[in-house]
């Protein structure tokens, strides 16, 4: 089903749908995904499916109506975020560095640029097998997260 604003496709390879380390014996893996994708990537097959009706294709893969919503809502917002981080330059320098010497601030703006971002663009991450980091902090065991950085808006927030 095609909609101006449709949900992502699953990116996997085959070579991704096979673990050759799983997360704990009994189960599968934990992942974090974004619930919307700007621009797909290319496929072999013609059909639009993966953009949604009015998608158009790009060398780079089909692009539709949300990539160019939320680069420009991105851009906008990052116009203020810019400005914030230097006025917080500018701060620093004036008082010697002694205001703010755990530099928070400008983690603070950007926190607040991926918040206010993921909210205006409906972009929420949902958390798939949550239950096997339960499981692991229960058992005192280590978990290792590892960045897909396709998702770039996420890693504002460590």
């Amino acid at each position: 089903s095609s909609s101006l604003f449709p949900l992502p496709r699953s990116h996997k390879s085959h070579s991704q749908s096979k673990q050759a380390f799983p997360a704990s014996p009994s189960s599968s893996s934990s992942s974090l995904t974004a619930s919307s994708t700007a621009i797909s990537p290319p496929d072999n097959n013609s059909n639009k499916s993966g953009g949604g009706f009015f998608s158009f294709k790009t060398k780079y893969g089909y692009l539709n109506p949300f990539a160019i919503y939320y680069g420009v809502t991105s851009i906008l917002l990052g116009i203020p975020w810019f400005i914030a981080l230097n006025i917080c330059q500018i701060v620093y320098k004036l008082t010697g560095y002694k205001l703010d010497t755990f530099r928070r601030l400008p983690i603070f703006f950007s926190h607040l640029w991926g918040t206010v971002l993921m909210r205006l663009t409906r972009s929420f991450p949902t958390i798939e097998g949550k239950e096997i980091l339960d499981k692991f902090y229960k058992e005192n065991r280590a978990a290792m997260f590892v960045a897909n950085h396709n998702a770039w808006k996420l890693d504002t927030f460590r």
